[in-house]
């Protein structure tokens, strides 16, 4: 299954150069899968630029198990591309520590099915027991949204170590066209902000991972939520 290429091979009379013609196929199989998983079922990097390359499989119906990495059906995303990035071809590119999550569909149609994978990059700039540190949470941790309407979360900073350091706050894995702002944009351990996510219309019924940085220096703690995209209270 996937892409290939094909490549015809031209030999004119002699004295003359070679003529080459290409032509692009897709292989697939005309059934749904079951089931779909990954060689990796989670991904650990170690410094910036690192990359992984994933391997996605396909099961289906008769027992069959084939490789889907480069099936046109199969699309990459990541929740938090300031942790990491993903090409169309399963490549895993590490950008800087935190977490966050790879999302591999596979879609035919009205149907579709995905998995995540989790993706984390310690900090090794932080000393070892380095006391002056914060942490992040966030409330509630899921929330309900329709399509076209929005919702707020509270994000508050805390720390046990006297952190004084300016915290400024992003938010990843916002559903296509979607909207995320925070009021304010920064604050201080013990601060808190309301995170607003607002979403459109169109925005498939489906759950996001909704990952929240806090940055200050060499220090972003994350976290995640979930956000449920839902109509009449039926996913």
């Amino acid at each position: 299954m996937g892409r290939h290429t094909l490549t015809v091979e031209g030999r004119p009379q002699a004295g003359k150069e070679l003529v080459f013609a290409t032509v692009d196929i897709d292989v697939e199989r005309l059934d749904f899968p079951v089931s779909m998983s990954a060689t990796d079922s989670g991904i650990g990097l170690d410094s910036p630029g690192e990359q992984i390359h994933l391997e996605v499989l396909a099961d289906y119906s008769d027992g069959t198990t084939h490789r889907a990495t480069s099936s046109s059906r199969i699309s990459f995303s990541s929740a938090n591309t300031e942790v990491a990035t993903v090409d169309a071809s399963g490549m895993v590119t590490a950008v800087a520590p935190g977490i966050g999550l790879i999302t591999v569909k596979y879609a035919l149609g009205d149907n579709k099915l995905s998995i995540g994978i989790p993706v984390q990059m310690p900090n090794r700039d932080r000393e070892p027991g380095e006391s002056n540190f914060f942490f992040i949470s966030i409330a509630p941790g899921v929330q309900t949204i329709e399509p076209g309407s929005s919702t707020n979360f509270k994000v508050t900073p805390s720390t046990y170590t006297g952190f004084t350091g300016e915290i400024a706050l992003s938010a990843h894995g916002v559903p296509e066209g979607g909207k995320a702002s925070f009021t304010p944009v920064s604050v201080l351990a013990s601060e808190s902000a309301t995170l607003t996510i607002s979403i459109l219309r169109s925005t498939p019924l489906d759950t996001y991972p909704i990952f929240i940085t806090g940055r200050s220096g060499s220090l972003n703690p994350t976290v995640s939520v979930l956000l449920i995209v839902t109509t009449n209270g039926t996913k």
